[in-house]
């Protein structure tokens, strides 16, 4: 994607419905790509793992014996 001569990435209409984008929006850089979240539905996810937080961490960082 090409930035506009003010800096700024202009996502295509049909994704940004497709993202449930509005107003506010999450940027995450996750490995070797960046992610677009609706605010709304980034913070439910958030609520939806934390439970899981633990268990999550342990197996990204391989548990400790």
């Amino acid at each position: 994607m090409e930035l506009d001569s003010q800096g700024r990435l202009r996502i295509p209409a049909e994704l940004a419905q497709l993202g449930q984008l509005g107003s506010e929006v999450m940027l995450l850089g996750v490995q070797d790509h960046l992610e677009i979240w609706a605010k709304e539905r980034w913070d439910a996810y958030l609520a939806e793992k934390q439970a899981h937080y633990d268990e999550i961490a342990e197996a990204a960082l391989g548990g400790s014996e």
